[in-house]
């Protein structure tokens, strides 16, 4: 069982790093040399791996016997109770938890981003409405996205708001571009930042090409988007100084689209930016929220009264830190 697992955990490893060299993969799994040569070998002479100039990558037949051995890793690894408690706490009809510690592993970000896209491939359809937001998670999930030709020609992928940031690479526009390549699909793009004066989101708002995006994001059959710490995220979008203080004494601990919530769920502070809103969605419209590290965790509960019909994909570290907020708030 241990060989199993350990060569389920390398050949894992070598599908998020790939193409990778066994040095490389020996200090980012934390096992000796010897043992991703000897584990190596064997997988290449399984043909589940493919070994070139440029390192190794994981094989078709290997991306299969992943796919085939997940539930036997959580399993083994003690994650499906961990998935099981935090499923009851959250009260998330959707569950889904991956190994690792986002705070402490990049790669662990790049597992979020994989379940994220298989929950996405779930719920689409050939005729279906994507909005997605901005974030390195966000770009974790399309990066994980694989191409598909010719059956998603009819979808229309959106921003969920408008951009924030400096770079480029994670804005909510760049990502929608990236997702619709990869599905041979229309979208649109919100060409407007994401924190304006109100006076100017009432103006923008009513111009034809922002509205249409809008009125496309509000019929979306699928939001996708990350959760947010609110003070890292008031940063971010660079609020004024009297606003930061005022999501601290409101005891802001979580930022989704836009709107910051405290430990108990309420709405203290609504950002001024033009996109859409979770109330404005169609009745049948599925979130998927994505978010990793133990430091999301107050994040995550304060909005999970909007994640119960959706789908949630969060890592090991979020989820220990969320069972042990648990156990001390039933203790008080």
């Amino acid at each position: 069982m241990h060989i199993i697992h350990r060569r389920y955990s390398i050949l894992h490893g070598i599908s998020i790093y790939a193409p990778v060299g066994r040095r490389s993969l020996s200090n980012k799994l934390g096992l000796s040399e010897k043992i991703i040569r000897t584990e190596t070998e064997f997988l290449r002479s399984e043909g589940m791996i493919e070994v070139d100039g440029n390192g190794m990558d994981i094989s078709s037949k290997g991306a299969d016997i992943l796919d085939n051995l997940s539930e036997f890793a959580m399993h083994f690894e003690g994650l499906k109770s961990v998935e099981a408690k935090v499923k009851r706490i959250i009260g998330c009809k959707n569950l889904m938890l991956v190994a690792g510690n986002a705070d402490e592993d990049a790669g662990t970000t790049a597992l979020l981003g994989e379940s994220a896209s298989k929950e996405l491939m779930r719920y689409l359809k050939e005729d279906s409405i994507v909005a997605i937001t901005g974030g390195m998670t966000i770009k974790c999930v399309v990066d994980a996205m694989k191409p598909v030709h010719g059956k998603y020609v009819n979808n229309l992928i959106v921003p969920a708001r408008g951009s924030i940031g400096s770079k480029m690479e994670i804005q909510s526009n760049s990502l929608v571009a990236m997702l619709a390549d990869k599905l041979e699909c229309q979208y649109k793009l919100l060409n407007i930042p994401d924190n304006l004066s109100q006076a100017s989101i009432e103006s923008i708002v009513k111009e034809p090409e922002i509205h249409d995006v809008l009125e496309a994001g509000k019929n979306a059959d699928v939001v996708v988007f990350g959760i947010g710490q609110a003070e890292h995220m008031a940063h971010r979008r660079h609020l004024d100084h009297k606003t930061f203080e005022n999501l601290q004494n409101k005891k802001a601990v979580g930022e989704v689209l836009g709107f910051y919530y405290n430990s108990n769920g309420e709405v203290v502070y609504n950002s001024r930016s033009v996109g859409i809103k979770i109330g404005d969605l169609k009745k049948n419209a599925h979130l998927i929220a994505v978010a990793g590290g133990a430091s999301k965790a107050q994040a995550i509960l304060s909005a999970r009264h909007i994640l119960k019909d959706g789908s949630l994909i969060l890592d090991e570290g979020a989820a220990n830190r969320i069972i042990k907020l648990n156990e001390i708030q039933i203790k008080q």
